[in-house]
């Protein structure tokens, strides 16, 4: 399975686990869900970020097959981000709970789709310079993909 299988069954897996999830009333979304996307934002040109959020991309980093047979080991970014304009400077909140539903996910049960397993470590990382009003955060997952077999004992 390749990453790009996987890369879907996050997103699928994502959109089960995010909907009827909404950002914080004082972030101005009310009733907006939030929107998965993979590796970047689509483009388009009348569009601004804000009108995206909140959303998390699912971007594949780098894989590594270290020995033939073996499972291949896929890096995932996940980036979240929202948008709260309130005076208390809270979509922090927001982008924790996010990434906190993620963690239980994978904590419950670390299968993705049929065919991909999480492996530990699971880190994540909060923004450190102010962007108000928009939030960002960032998990880094890392997935066993099957092993690529070989046709013959003898190749």
């Amino acid at each position: 399975m390749t990453p790009i299988y996987l890369s879907k069954a996050i997103k699928e897996e994502l959109e089960r686990l995010f909907d009827g999830f909404f950002s914080s009333g004082e972030a101005g979304y009310n009733g907006k869900k939030v929107s998965i996307f993979e590796q970047a934002l689509p483009l388009n040109h009348a569009a601004e970020e804000e009108d995206f959020m909140p959303y998390i991309i699912i971007r594949i980093m780098d894989g590594e097959i270290g020995e033939w047979g073996e499972a291949e080991s896929v890096k995932v970014i996940l980036i979240f981000c929202t948008s709260d304009t309130g005076m208390e400077r809270s979509g922090h909140e927001d982008i924790m709970n996010m990434m906190q539903k993620v963690k239980e996910r994978i904590a419950r049960n670390p299968q993705i789709g049929a065919f991909f397993t999480a492996e530990l470590p699971v880190k994540w990382v909060v923004q450190d310079d102010d962007t108000y009003p928009i939030y960002y955060g960032g998990m880094e997952l890392v997935f066993d993909c099957p092993a690529i077999r070989r046709e013959s004992r003898f190749a």
